[in-house]
């Protein structure tokens, strides 16, 4: 997005390098309503590429929030995945242990007797640190969704900037004075003239208020951050086994 942000911003500065070459080019001598319409046209899409560029540059903003939300989402899954794996791992060690015929019963009365009540508690704290570790995952299936919903609403800004750009005049509607009106204006044609004139400045403006809704927009591009959703989510704490 920066890249591309950029290089529309290089366009922009290339049609610029390149109006200011050809005046020069022509030693002044370029100059009248042909040129000024000219000039005024392409300074339309000057300011548009300029404009667009921001808006672009500043898209970058939203991937970057995504891709640390991402990152984040992946190293809780990580941690939910471990906990519970090792939760179930040793409750179906311990259970293993007395569901033995016989000798489990027997396993169980003997840690009963020299441990107490602990072995067994043990096994349903697991039973229950499991469950909150399995909550855990549910909680950030829901957090997750919401979080993917607001995204498409901070995408929206680059249709915006497509038909933001629609609504410019284009090539074939920009007034350039063809050569035949330049005569007329020449020998006089002062509604002619007006004409063009007004045409003109409408574009100018047109293209002043377009490249001010661009930097609008580039202004309310925002970051994706974390949900508070998101943040509640935590794994649950497990005592060491």
């Amino acid at each position: 997005m920066d890249k591309a942000g950029t290089a529309l911003q290089d366009v922009s500065e290339n049609l610029l390098a390149g109006m200011a070459q050809l005046f020069a080019a022509s030693d002044g001598a370029w100059e009248g309503e042909t040129a000024n319409a000219f000039y005024a046209h392409m300074g339309i899409h000057v300011a548009l590429f300029q404009g667009a560029g921001l808006v672009v540059k500043q898209g970058k903003l939203v991937f970057d929030g995504i891709s640390e939300v991402a990152q984040f989402l992946g190293g809780l899954i990580v941690e939910l995945i471990d906990t519970a794996l090792d939760l179930a791992v040793w409750i179906l060690e311990r259970l293993a242990r007395y569901a033995r015929p016989w000798i489990g019963w027997v396993q169980l009365g003997w840690d009963v007797a020299t441990e107490g009540w602990e072995p067994v508690q043990d096994v349903i704290d697991a039973i229950t640190d499991l469950a909150a570790t399995v909550q855990a995952v549910f909680d950030l299936h829901d957090a997750v969704r919401s979080w993917v919903e607001t995204i498409p609403g901070q995408l929206e800004v680059f249709q915006q900037i497509w038909g933001l750009i629609e609504s410019i005049p284009d090539l074939g509607t920009t007034p350039i004075l063809t050569g035949l009106e330049a005569v007329n204006i020449a020998q006089g044609a002062a509604s002619d003239h007006a004409d063009l004139a007004q045409q003109r400045q409408e574009a100018e403006q047109q293209a002043t208020e377009a490249q001010q809704q661009l930097e609008e927009l580039a202004g309310g591009v925002e970051q994706p951050g974390l949900s508070p959703e998101l943040e509640d989510v935590t794994v649950p704490e497990v005592e060491d086994r």
